[in-house]
C-alpha cells in the first residue's frame, strides 16, 4: 500500500496549514511550523505533476524574533511560487511586511489550471497579476496592491473580491473605476464584485458599451478616500442609470 500511495500523486496534492500568529522563534507554534514544512514540501514533491490546492496562513510579527520561522516559511512559499503552473484552488495570507520569497520584478502568471485564488499579502508595492491564460479562473480574491492582466473574455469567472491598501508612499493605481467597468464587460457570468477603488485614472469618462449583468446578484463599489469626487460619484451615477 505504501508503493500505491507513493506513487498516486493526487494523494499528496493538497494541504493547508494555517497559523494565525507567531510570537517568537522558541513558541511552540513556529516550532510545529518548522516540524510540518518539511513534509509538507515532501509532499509537493510526491504529487508530481497533479493539480495543486492549498491553503497556507501566517500572521508574523515585523522583528527579528521570528526570523528562523520566516525563513522557512519563506522557502516554502518560493517553492509554491515555481510551481505556479499547477495551481488550481489556492489561498495564500502572508502578514510578513518585508517579504524576501517575492521579488519585485516576479509576478504570478501561466496559471492555467487556476481554478481559485485568494492572495492577502501585508505589503504596499505594486505586484503583478497576469492571467491572461487562466481561463478556468472562477473565484479571485485580492487584498494588496496588484497590476492585474486579465484575458479579453472570463467566461467562468462568477465571483471577484478586490481590496487594495492604502499608504502615503505608494500610490494605488487598481483598480480604478474604468477597471471595474472593464472587469463586467469580460466576464459575463459575473454574479458577486466586491471592489474598493483606489486607484486613478487620467482617461476621460468610461463608455458602459457591451457589459451584459444578466448574472450578477450582489455588488458593492466604495470609493476610497482619494477617489470620493464629485467626478467619481457622478460616473458611477451614469454607469447605474444605464
Amino acid at each position: 500500500w505504501r508503493q500505491v500511495a507513493l506513487s498516486t500523486p493526487h494523494l499528496w496534492s493538497a494541504f493547508k496549514l494555517k497559523l494565525w500568529y507567531i510570537e517568537d522563534d522558541s513558541s511552540e507554534k513556529a516550532r510545529y511550523v518548522r516540524r510540518m514544512i518539511p513534509m509538507i514540501k515532501k509532499w509537493i514533491e510526491r504529487s508530481s505533476c497533479a493539480p495543486l490546492d492549498f491553503e497556507v496562513c501566517f500572521f508574523l510579527p515585523a522583528n527579528e524574533s521570528v526570523r528562523e520561522t520566516v525563513e522557512e516559511i519563506e522557502s516554502l512559499l518560493e517553492l509554491l511560487f515555481d510551481q505556479r503552473g499547477r495551481w488550481r484552488s489556492v489561498s495564500i495570507t502572508y502578514s510578513f511586511p518585508h517579504p524576501r520569497w517575492f521579488d519585485l520584478d516576479s509576478t504570478f502568471s501561466d496559471m492555467h489550471m487556476l481554478q481559485s485564488l485568494k492572495l492577502y499579502l501585508a505589503f504596499y508595492h505594486q505586484a503583478r497579476v497576469d492571467l491572461t491564460r487562466s481561463l478556468k479562473l472562477e473565484a479571485l480574491s485580492l487584498r494588496s496592491n496588484f497590476n492585474l492582466a486579465i484575458p479579453n473574455t472570463f467566461p467562468t469567472l462568477t465571483s471577484i473580491d478586490i481590496y487594495p491598501l492604502s499608504n502615503k508612499g505608494t500610490p494605488v493605481r487598481f483598480p480604478n473605476l474604468h477597471d471595474c467597468f472593464d472587469i463586467l464587460r469580460r466576464a459575463p457570468s459575473l454574479h458577486t464584485l466586491r471592489v474598493l477603488v483606489e486607484g486613478s485614472s487620467d482617461s476621460e469618462k468610461g463608455t458602459f458599451e457591451h457589459i451584459r449583468m444578466d448574472e450578477l446578484r450582489y455588488m458593492t463599489i466604495r470609493l476610497g478616500s482619494n477617489q470620493a469626487t464629485p467626478k467619481h460619484r457622478e460616473e458611477l451615477s451614469s454607469f447605474f442609470d444605464h
